[in-house]
């Protein structure tokens, strides 16, 4: 995996604990353990993605699209588990 993949799911999970209150350049560069160039780099690429979204007061946070991301991702494993439990149900009761 390039280096620069591995920085952009590391940032993405840095980001996991600043849902509301955003985080800096700078606190992305000590977690993540990379240059706050690097970050600003990797953060361009998330934007144009749009997997992360620049407040007004310069902190990044995950956008909209990130989190209806995880909320399918959510339904998808709720409605799989839901099936899983009907058909051990049947298995069990024959």
């Amino acid at each position: 995996m390039a280096q620069s993949t591995k920085r952009a799911l590391k940032i993405i999970k840095a980001m996991r604990s600043a849902t509301f209150s955003g985080i800096s350049v700078t606190e992305l560069a000590q977690s993540v353990g990379t240059s706050a160039v690097n970050i600003c780099r990797d953060l361009d690429d998330l934007m144009d993605e749009g997997m992360v979204e620049k407040r007004d007061d310069g902190r990044y946070q995950l956008s909209v699209a990130m989190l209806q991301i995880a909320a399918a991702y959510q339904t998808d494993y709720n409605r799989m588990a839901s099936r899983l439990a009907e058909i051990n149900n049947r298995i069990n009761n024959h």
